[in-house]
């Protein structure tokens, strides 16, 4: 494989990692045993989790909200600022909002797209070196 298969695989596999950490990323805190050793975030069970962490209690979801308490997740069109507050984790013009899966499939598309044209484009721009 030439140098320039290199870069193009190695932006390729950057912009797969980099969709994979946003559609995976969560808070998490490192567990404690003390209410003084949880700082921003919510003792719940004797850990610490963070702020914007879900949790599931009898089947009903929750999340560690701004102010450090557990609060319940909300339904469909209740008011909203971040994504975590919501049952479908997506919070949009302040409601929480639903996507259907071949929205997020068209967006994942078009995101994808937007990124191969740019590594294209560097790799493309690159001159060879004899």
């Amino acid at each position: 494989m030439n140098k320039r298969g290199i870069i193009f695989l190695g932006f390729i596999l950057l912009g797969i990692s980099f969709l994979s950490s946003m559609l995976t990323s969560e808070a998490i805190k490192p567990y404690t045993t003390t209410p003084e050793e949880c700082n921003d975030g919510c003792l719940v069970s004797d850990k610490c989790i963070g702020i914007g962490q879900r949790l599931m209690i009898n089947d009903t979801k929750y999340y560690c909200n701004q102010e450090e308490n557990i609060t319940l997740q909300k339904d469909l069109g209740l008011d909203c600022v971040e994504n975590y507050e919501c049952i479908t984790l997506l919070c949009g013009n302040n409601k929480c909002i639903k996507i259907e899966k071949e929205e997020i499939t068209k967006i994942e598309k078009t995101y994808l797209q937007k990124v191969l044209e740019k590594i294209k484009k560097i790799f493309f721009s690159l001159k060879p070196t004899l």
